[in-house]
């Protein structure tokens, strides 16, 4: 295995590019502050294709004249355009996440049928060599606590050896 040459879509080098530019995009929008929750049940969630009848509404209100103080139209055409332009926005940053998500699960994937594949092969192999079972023993538990439902319904662990818990990868996580 060592010595293989592994491709990887995206390198390190590209990751931290972008990374640099999510930061910079970041810091373009200034002050932009995500919602509360309280703030976010409370907004009015317009129906789609609102900003189509704002300058009906807009018009009519000025035809029979009557404008308020309270109200103001003047910025709502405005302010449904700005928001088109940030849907568009945002569109772009959602594929461009679930790029990322998938490039992630990829990798996620690849990694673990192939250790699956090493795994399966050395529990065949355990059965021979007591000291691979003995080392092997923290990573079959790993594998029996995460099928477990509840902490009720596990069985008492008998403890490893003390070569199995000085040498596992797992011990030392």
């Amino acid at each position: 295995m060592s010595g293989s040459k592994l491709k990887l879509s995206v390198s390190e080098k590209q990751i931290a590019t972008v990374a640099t530019l999510v930061a910079k995009a970041q810091s373009e929008l200034g002050d932009l502050k995500p919602m509360g929750s309280a703030e976010r049940l409370q907004a009015v969630k317009p129906k789609a294709g609102t900003a189509m009848v704002v300058p009906a509404i807009k018009a009519l209100v000025e035809k029979y004249e009557l404008p308020s103080k309270y109200v103001t139209l003047d910025d709502s055409s405005s302010l449904f355009a700005y928001a088109a332009t940030l849907k568009s926005l945002l569109t772009q940053v959602v594929t461009l996440e679930q790029s990322i998500k998938d490039e992630i699960l990829r990798s996620e994937s690849s990694a673990w049928t192939s250790i699956s594949v090493a795994y399966g092969m050395l529990q065949k192999v355990s059965i021979a060599s007591p000291a691979l079972e003995a080392e092997l023993a923290p990573v079959e538990a790993w594998f029996r606590k995460g099928r477990v439902s509840s902490k009720a319904s596990t069985p008492a662990s008998k403890p490893a050896s003390p070569e199995a818990s000085v040498d596992s990868p797992l011990a030392k996580a």
